[in-house]
């Protein structure tokens, strides 16, 4: 099984998300931020996603124009057929044999388990068939994929569970954080300057969603290289438990 691709999508979000991120011994203060941040917990998380649909659009400027998109979109049930389908479209800058870029315009991916041990899998690049091969725990890894690839000492990163990063985090960078009126949703923002490899300013303008579970909701990255005239736009929506109707063959 190859998900090199949905690892390198996750990689991506996760560079954007983490800058100025790092865990300290400070304490929340008091207060309905603390509170939401306390009940973050990650099989609380997991348990509440029945289901999810992400969308992820990555686009690139240059001299202000678009000249390269990247999207890509999630579906997973974890409820009767253990469900996952993926889509990705790419063109422009995003696409080439550069170290980062993608050998395909557009490649689907769809597997889920009829029973404990029977796996339909489909695979598409370029609308051509893919011959490729699903395990149940593959369909499952897929699944978990969503919510986190690295779990380190009991810490969850590299999916759309921002939960750990949030709560390892928040006292630090607590002045960053804001609850929405109704105190179910916790939005973290921060504006920096970094430096490329040639010494020019990159203007970086990161904003994230999380809902009270601590699944990420909404995401907005802006990088801007204005001496090189160049930008890169992040958006990222994710919603959960709805109705949806499955693809079941490509």
């Amino acid at each position: 099984m190859n998900i090199s691709k949905m690892k390198k999508y996750i990689i991506l979000l996760l560079l954007v998300m983490v800058v100025g991120l790092t865990a300290c011994s400070k304490k929340i203060p008091e207060g309905d931020i603390k509170d939401f941040v306390e009940a973050l917990d990650y099989d609380t998380a997991y348990s509440f996603v029945r289901n999810a649909q992400s969308s992820t659009t990555v686009k690139h400027f240059e001299n202000g124009e678009e000249d390269g998109h990247l999207i890509m979109n999630i579906t997973i049930d974890k409820e009767n057929t253990s469900y996952y389908y993926s889509e990705s479209i790419v063109d422009g800058y995003f696409y080439g044999n550069k170290e980062g870029q993608y050998d395909f315009h557009s490649q689907n991916t769809l597997c889920y388990m009829n029973d404990e041990t029977c796996v339909s899998v489909y695979r598409t690049t370029d609308d051509t068939a893919d011959s490729i091969q699903y395990s149940p725990e593959d369909v499952l890894l897929s699944i978990h994929n969503f919510f986190y690839t690295e779990l380190e000492a009991g810490i969850y990163r590299g999916g759309f569970y921002y939960g750990d990063y949030v709560r390892l985090n928040c006292a630090q960078f607590y002045e960053l954080f804001s609850l929405n009126e109704t105190k179910d949703e916790l939005t973290y923002s921060i504006n920096t300057v970094t430096k490329d490899k040639d010494n020019t300013d990159i203007l970086n303008m990161h904003s994230f969603t999380v809902n009270a579970y601590g699944m990420l909701i909404r995401l907005s990255s802006v990088a801007k290289n204005n001496s090189k005239k160049l930008k890169m736009e992040t958006t990222t929506t994710i919603t959960y438990n709805t109705n949806f109707e499955k693809v079941l063959e490509l």
